[in-house]
């Protein structure tokens, strides 16, 4: 199996390794149950999916691009709006992370149904299998790594999260170590 996201294709994947987050019918259901008030988010954002790989669970975001860190030497202007830019980014890959989890464990708990969900995905999510967040950018080539400073902000926002889960760090890669870590053909 193999996934295209944000140009990148990841792959490939024994079908009852991976949950396809996004394309899952509770995703679906769930989303299409939200109403939003104006300025409210809108229902569940997820990561593109779940990768069960070395028995541990990868949860598994792409993106086209990933904002840098300020820098001093920018116009009052561009500060705000780099400002602004970063902390979508931070906020957008916190709150997909979050809703992944949580819509991942709820079908672990039998909340919802298993559909989709392989019988090795179940019983690796219940034995406390490690949780690995994993966001990759497309950098197209040019093999910059985000700023570290994006990952500890991400870090930070998912903390109560992450000690509750136990789960490991979220780790940011270009589509290089993506490559090199064989997430991606």
């Amino acid at each position: 199996m193999k996934i295209t996201e944000s140009n990148l294709e990841f792959g490939e994947y024994d079908e009852a390794n991976v949950f396809h987050v996004e394309e899952s019918k509770q995703y679906k259901e769930l989303n299409s149950s939200f109403q939003s008030n104006e300025g409210d988010k809108k229902g569940l954002s997820t990561c593109e999916f779940v990768l069960l790989r070395n028995g541990a669970l990868c949860f598994i975001e792409a993106k086209s691009s990933c904002p840098r860190a300020l820098r001093e030497n920018l116009s009052e202007e561009d500060k705000a709006k780099k400002k602004k830019d970063y902390d979508r980014f931070v906020r957008e890959i916190s709150e997909k992370m979050k809703d992944s989890i949580e819509l991942f464990g709820t079908i672990l708990l039998k909340r919802h149904e298993q559909t989709g969900l392989s019988e090795e995905m179940y019983e690796a999510g219940l034995a406390g299998s490690q949780i690995k967040p994993i966001v990759v950018v497309n950098t197209k080539g040019a093999g910059w790594n985000p700023d570290p400073e994006v990952q500890d902000s991400i870090r930070g926002k998912l903390g109560p999260i992450t000690k509750m889960w136990n789960m490991r760090p979220i780790l940011i890669i270009n589509e290089i170590k993506a490559r090199e870590k064989h997430l991606i053909v």
